[in-house]
Parts: C-alpha cells; structure tokens; sequence
C-alpha cells in the first residue's frame, strides 16, 4: 500500500496487479510526502497487527475502513488496480515458484498460518505444472480488496494494470493531487518471467477451472474493461 497524508490519498494494493511499481513509482514521485507501507492519520500510527489478515501491505479497503473507521477512511482518495484474471493467475505461479521455500514473514498477527500457507504454496508450484496447480490454489478474488461485506465498492477509482501508466497519471490529475508539468512514469518491478498467459489456457480443462475459479473477477473486469481475449 501507499500513503499520502498531504494528498489524501490511499493506495489498495492487490497482489501481482504491479502493485511494488505503482508504491516505488509513487514515492519516487511525491518524495517525502508519501509513504510505502506505513500509515500515520493524525498522529496515529498503523502497523501490520492492526489489521484482520496481519499485514498492511496489501490490506483490503474494508480492513482499512475498519481499522480508520468510516469518518477518517470516506476523507481518503484511495484508488486500486484490477489485472486481466488470467494473466494474474499465470504470474502469481511463476512468482510463487520462484520464492524460497523458506522465508521470514513481517508481523506477528497469525504468522504460523501465513508462513504454513507460504510454504505449502511454494512446494506446489515447484512441483506440479500450472494446469494441476490453478486446482489447488487458494485464489483470493480481487473484488475481496475492492469491496465491503454488502458487496459494494469503497474505492474511489479503480484502473487497470493493462493500461496502468495511462490510468494512473490520469487519477492524479483528475483527483487534483498531481505535479504540474510532471508525468509519473512506472519501472516495472517484482515481476516473474513466463510466456504470453493464453498460452498457459490451451486446453478445455484449464481455461473451464480457471474461469470457475476466478468467474466473479472475470465477469467484473470484463465488465469494467472489455472482453478479455483467450
């Protein structure tokens, strides 16, 4: 996540959406006036432990909104990044199958469960081919960060990974809270190597699991960005 208090503004980062590009593209940018998984409203301190799932760098809108309470989160400008699901899908594998299978969580709010979970993660992409994989996964839906529990959106703006200079350098000057006569530009990073995702969808098996597995952020992207070519 990424905050600014002189902006207002609060960044719901999803994971693999580039959400490490969009938080060091925004620091870059702002400088001193924003900051990468830290968060201080009115003298306040948040931390990691103070949200339901243990870590506050990719907190849901709903945890914050919890945590802040509805005055405090409704002054922010949050904004957060949808990705095409299936290619979203075909990076996290390669990302998770790239990790060590052994590493120190931060926090200490349910880090058995989370490194449990990490690790039993990491074995299976290292051990079974992405069309076993995606059967087993645990896929969080994107809507889950965007979305309170009656199911409406508490973001302010939401863009898409696929367009993300554009849409963000577009947010910021809609939202007032961008540098005159400076662009914010975006270096990739934290990314995982792999081929053009449809290529990982050419079976009937895999595209009918997959599209079962993630149908809600499907038919919601689609719905939000257009059809998604497979």
């Amino acid at each position: 996540m990424f905050h600014s208090n002189k902006n207002n503004l609060l960044v719901i980062s999803i994971p693999k959406t580039a959400s490490s590009s969009i938080e060091r593209a925004l620091l870059e940018y702002y400088g001193l006036d924003g900051q990468i998984h830290g968060l201080i409203i009115n003298g306040v301190e948040y931390k990691s432990e103070s949200f339901s799932q243990g870590t506050i760098g990719h907190a849901r809108a709903k945890e914050f909104k919890a945590v802040l309470g509805d005055k405090e989160y409704n002054k922010l400008i949050t904004i957060a990044f949808l990705r095409n699901p299936y290619a979203k899908l075909v990076s996290a594998y390669h990302f998770t199958k790239s990790n060590p299978i052994f590493t120190k969580h931060k926090g200490k709010k349910k880090w058995l469960k989370r490194t449990m979970s990490y690790t039993l993660g990491v074995l299976a992409a290292k051990l079974l081919p992405f069309s076993l994989w995606i059967y087993i996964y645990p896929y969080r839906s994107s809507s889950s960060y965007i979305l309170d529990s009656s199911g409406k959106c508490i973001v302010t703006y939401l863009g898409s990974t696929e367009n993300l200079e554009e849409d963000l350098n577009k947010f910021l000057e809609e939202s007032n809270i961008h540098k005159e006569g400076k662009r914010l530009e975006i270096r990739r990073s934290n990314t995982s190597k792999h081929n053009d995702y449809k290529e990982y969808y050419t079976t009937m098996w895999s595209r009918k699991l997959a599209y079962r597995k993630m149908q809600t952020d499907i038919v919601d992207y689609e719905k939000r960005f257009g059809k998604i070519q497979l």
